[in-house]
């Protein structure tokens, strides 16, 4: 059997679920026996179920154990990077598939397609557009809100015309009942900030880095309410466990990011900095930090 997952050890997305879901299918359709999984029950967070109820027909994948990866092959989805998902349980092997749109790691596996778009989603589309393979209209639906949810409606910089391209055609090819807009409301969540703990916040959407020495989380908001939590945030930012912890403000009313730095350790970063666009954290952020921090 092929298990097939996203990044999915400590935390997951939409895009990285329903690319799981639908690569899964398309193995199927090629006489594969494969399934989608996750391997840290933890990682999907109550909004990530809440968003895949919308999706008539779909459930979140099953959790299966360390044992249960290391007797099958496994394809992945929406990373590149073992230890975003099964290196991180002390596995090594080489992946039978990898579909991606971050950069390019270096990872071994029989059949690897990386290319940067704005949504692994996008890519997973493309695959089963350019293979004949008629999706369900779930699947077909569950891939543009995947793609919606990690271009941010279409808003984040990291967009790509394929991103629209592939939406455009997934609506021509199936019954998809919910618009763009309908979708955009739903995968762009206005967080409750002033209900939320600062552990609540400063841990939001949270990705570690570098064996967790970095982090980066991050929050979205439609509005002004967060202004009132902005000073506990830059001071609590401070006494994460991070040698460099990154807080990531998308202002989808302003379609601007502020980008928050505490850096305890290298002492090249600002404060704070602004963009005059909603940019994204795997494509802008982690690169920059990365080039920065290896410098001698």
């Amino acid at each position: 059997m092929i298990l097939v997952f996203g990044h999915n050890f400590s935390y997951t997305d939409i895009d990285s679920i329903v690319s799981s879901i639908a690569l899964a299918y398309i193995l199927k359709a090629e006489g594969k026996d494969a399934k989608p999984v996750i391997i840290n029950k933890n990682a999907v967070q109550d909004s990530e179920k809440n968003i895949i109820s919308k999706i008539g027909g779909l459930e979140i994948p099953e959790f299966v154990s360390k044992d249960m990866v290391s007797d099958n092959e496994i394809a992945i989805v929406d990373h590149n990077d073992p230890d975003e998902s099964y290196g991180a349980i002390g596995i090594n092997k080489t992946p039978v598939f990898c579909i991606d749109h971050h950069s390019d790691t270096g990872i071994k596996a029989d059949v690897k397609i990386i290319k940067k778009v704005g949504a692994a989603a996008t890519l997973v589309a493309k695959l089963a557009k350019d293979k004949s393979i008629k999706l369900t209209d779930s699947v077909a639906e569950a891939l543009v809100f995947g793609i919606l949810s990690d271009t941010k409606g279409f808003r984040s910089k990291k967009t790509t015309q394929d991103d629209k391209d592939m939406v455009e055609y997934l609506y021509s090819a199936y019954h998809i009942l919910k618009s763009v807009e309908e979708i955009v409301a739903i995968v762009i969540v206005d967080t409750d900030i002033n209900n939320m703990t600062i552990g609540e916040i400063l841990n939001n959407d949270l990705k570690e880095y570098n064996n967790d020495l970095i982090g980066i989380a991050s929050m979205e908001v439609t509005d002004d309410d967060y202004l009132a939590r902005i000073d506990e945030i830059k001071k609590e930012g401070w006494n994460t466990k991070y040698e460099l912890y990154i807080f990531m403000l998308f202002k989808f009313h302003k379609n601007e990011t502020s980008v928050y730095y505490f850096d305890k350790k290298y002492k090249c970063f600002p404060d704070i900095k602004n963009y005059k666009s909603i940019i994204s954290r795997g494509q802008d952020i982690v690169p920059e930090i990365f080039e920065k921090i290896s410098k001698p």
